[in-house]
């Protein structure tokens, strides 16, 4: 896996992040004392794959790994969930990691096997919930990445039915923020 994940030594953990994050922290091996903020913003929040990305640049194709190929696969899927929404006169989903945390969990698939290695260390481990590694996880797929890049990211909506689904089902912020009790 090409992962990169931590603790912010510039950001405080916000609250949505305490009950996935504080478990791990808890969990994590004595080995890493000193090397991170446990108090610091949990990174990432989810993750997505980031190997072999193909993209043309500058009329080049190229072959991109990493957090510039999965973030903007991820903010593809959440922009066209959006889209859904509004085709359905709902609003769109707006800032979204209280509502990663609480409702749409259920949207994204538990890594639990890897590391980001760094520091001297084997890193941080992927593990059963919240990691430093993977995050929450990545966003729940019924399709397989050969039909994903088959028929060049066109209708990621239907392949991610989960995630649209728990966000069909949230209250929004125009109506009530579905992280405030």
């Amino acid at each position: 896996m090409i992962l990169g994940g931590g603790f912010s030594d510039y950001f405080p953990r916000p609250r949505y992040q305490d009950d996935a994050v504080k478990p791990y922290i808890e969990s994590v091996n004595t080995t890493y004392k000193g090397l991170y903020n446990p108090q610091g913003r949990g990174i990432p929040d989810v993750s997505a794959m980031a190997y072999h990305y193909p993209i043309v640049w500058n009329g080049t194709s190229h072959l991109l790994d990493g957090t510039s190929a999965s973030a903007p696969a991820f903010a593809a899927i959440i922009s066209l969930i959006n889209d859904n929404l509004l085709a359905e006169g709902r609003p769109p989903l707006g800032f979204l990691n209280p509502w990663l945390y609480t409702l749409a969990r259920d949207g994204f698939q538990d890594v639990v096997y890897g590391s980001n290695h760094g520091c001297g260390t084997r890193g941080f481990e992927a593990v059963p919930g919240w990691d430093a590694a993977t995050g929450l996880g990545t966003p729940v797929s019924d399709a397989s990445i050969n039909t994903w890049r088959k028929n060049c990211l066109t209708d990621l909506v239907k392949w991610f039915p989960r995630l649209r689904e728990v966000a069909l089902n949230t209250r929004f912020r125009s109506q009530h923020p579905c992280y405030i009790v």
